[in-house]
């Protein structure tokens, strides 16, 4: 009898921690070790989208988005007959991908992630397109768009790096556009090693087009905006300008690119500029492609630098391809336009373009291989003696998939992929490289409303992070006006505040100080069952 209860026992014990391993630190399945699993950062109930990504001197990664705080948390697909529609591993698919009042912060600090925090509130409107940048100093510079009503604001808010996950630390957000446009990316930041800010941005109203601003001082006054593009329509909705970017080489050349759509919303063509006079004058714009009848659009236009190599790469052609033209004397001549990666095909974003601390140049992008959407997900490449090598698909164990995928059908598909990383909910993926040598991404899953990363260590030296001197003065690190009065986590309020609660999210103190606990409860009453039923056997 003794031995049927410590049977029972240990059954419990190991259902215990198997049930514990659900907790919110879910991992999904990365490739043969040389990514980590990936992980679940934001973990809320409502849909987490839009994530940017920025990294500093100082070792860590640091990832915003927009969080819908107090929205819906169950939106179940459903296939015509009412039946659900389920992922490739089986699961009903929760569709959550509504736009987010909130912008959410977390931070890689060399081991885990941060608890995410609130940093800035718009109970009244939306908080969408986060971008970052992170000064010489290690000050870290936010803008996004807000809307309030009919008004499309671009808003700009700054706290030391080393200080983010304080929310009291961040200033009140300052409107630095009165009209922009509320689409896929309409803004972007860069900082320069001299200390200067830059914001590229698409301005409606009298004069609308492609702006750009500077700020020499750290945040405190910009510039009268520059047009260096201009469109027709004052409303943005015949023609306008999203999906912009800005890049700045070791040579603190600034690239710029962009986006013209028409009324459809698709991209008919995209353009770069560049400036090397840090933010004065611009180059001409480039018209880099146009779109041509028969072609889905022509958009999501990055670039990425190493040395007098310029790689501009987008998504354009029939079904949706990705091309890429180079330029080899630092943006002046541009060689002809490319087909890459053949094999994959979708519209999901930008494809990020990094550098490491050897000098090579990474790619990831979100695709899909043909014929179906289980080879989903975030490709992973890098550029080796003038060509792009075969991609891997994180999130499975398979790293021939990309040639294997075009050949299969749905249900091989399916096989290959099922319970991994993989999925056609997956959007918007961000990368950077922290300490020269590991390359960090992040990405959306619609699927879940979630913000998932992952990560790995590149063939480059390693640069050992070390932290920012103080800045003296600081009168660039004081706030830009004075809350006055504090919402969840003591976050300053930003303006046009009204007085609607704000529901909190994520996992409380008491759930961590459970989780913490049960473990040690299930082995000290492990011990107790042992010594009595082993003194009575």
């Amino acid at each position: 009898m003794s031995r049927l209860f410590l049977r029972i026992y240990l059954l419990l014990f190991i259902l215990g921690l198997m049930n514990m391993g659900e907790s919110k630190s879910a991992l999904a399945q990365s490739p043969d070790g040389s990514w980590s699993d990936f992980e679940n950062i934001s973990d809320t109930p409502t849909a987490s989208t839009y994530p940017c990504i920025v990294t500093d001197k100082q070792g860590y990664v640091h990832v915003l988005w927009s969080e819908d705080v107090g929205g819906v948390t169950d939106n179940p697909l459903k296939n015509p007959d009412g039946t659900p529609v389920l992922d490739p591993s089986g699961n009903p698919l929760n569709y959550l991908t509504n736009s987010g009042n909130t912008l959410y912060y977390t931070r890689w600090e060399g081991k885990d992630w941060t608890e995410p925090i609130d940093v800035q509130v718009n109970p009244s409107g939306n908080i969408q397109y986060p971008r970052a940048a992170i000064d010489p100093v290690g000050v870290l510079h936010v803008i996004w768009v807000s809307t309030y009503g009919e008004a499309t604001q671009l808003q700009y808010s700054r706290v030391l790096a080393n200080k983010a996950d304080s929310p009291q630390e961040w200033s009140q957000s300052k409107v630095l556009v009165e009209r922009t446009l509320y689409a896929l990316y309409p803004a972007d930041i860069a900082a320069d090693t001299e200390g200067g800010l830059h914001i590229l941005y698409f301005k409606l109203g009298e004069n609308p087009g492609a702006y750009v601003i500077n700020s020499s001082d750290g945040g405190d006054t910009w510039s009268d905006p520059l047009q260096i593009y201009q469109t027709q329509d004052s409303r943005g909705s015949i023609e306008g300008i999203s999906s912009v970017e800005l890049v700045i080489d070791q040579k603190n050349r600034i690239h710029a690119t962009w986006t013209r759509f028409d009324i459809s919303g698709n991209g008919k063509a995209i353009y770069y500029s560049q400036s090397t006079d840090l933010g004065k004058t611009w180059s001409q714009p480039f018209e880099v492609a146009k779109w041509q009848p028969g072609w889905y659009e022509t958009d999501w236009l990055s670039a990425g630098v190493v040395g007098d190599e310029v790689h501009l790469v987008w998504e354009g052609g029939q079904i949706a391809y990705q091309n890429e033209r180079i330029s080899n004397d630092g943006g002046k001549t541009w060689g002809e336009n490319v087909f890459i990666l053949q094999n994959l095909v979708g519209e999901n974003g930008f494809a990020n373009l990094v550098v490491d601390s050897a000098n090579h140049l990474h790619m990831l992008i979100v695709k899909r291989a043909d014929p179906g959407a289980y080879a989903h997900g975030v490709w992973y490449t890098t550029w080796d003696r003038g060509q792009w090598v075969d991609p891997i698909l994180l999130g499975t164990r398979n790293l021939l998939l990309y040639e294997k995928a075009s050949k299969l059908d749905q249900k091989s598909l399916q096989a290959i992929t099922r319970g991994t990383f993989t999925g056609n909910g997956l959007r918007y993926q961000m990368s950077g490289i922290v300490n020269g040598n590991q390359l960090f991404v992040v990405v959306v899953n619609e699927y879940d409303g979630d913000i998932w990363s992952s990560h790995t260590t590149l063939d480059a030296p390693f640069i050992s992070p070390y932290p920012y001197a103080t800045p003296t003065p600081l009168p660039s690190l004081q706030p830009l006006s004075t809350p006055t009065e504090t919402i969840i986590n003591s976050t300053p309020t930003v303006e046009f505040q009204t007085n609607e609660p704000v529901q909190e999210v994520g996992t409380q103190p008491a759930d961590i100080l459970l989780l913490g606990v049960i473990p040690a409860l299930f082995v000290v009453a492990g011990i107790i069952f042992f010594i009595f039923f082993y003194k009575r056997s």
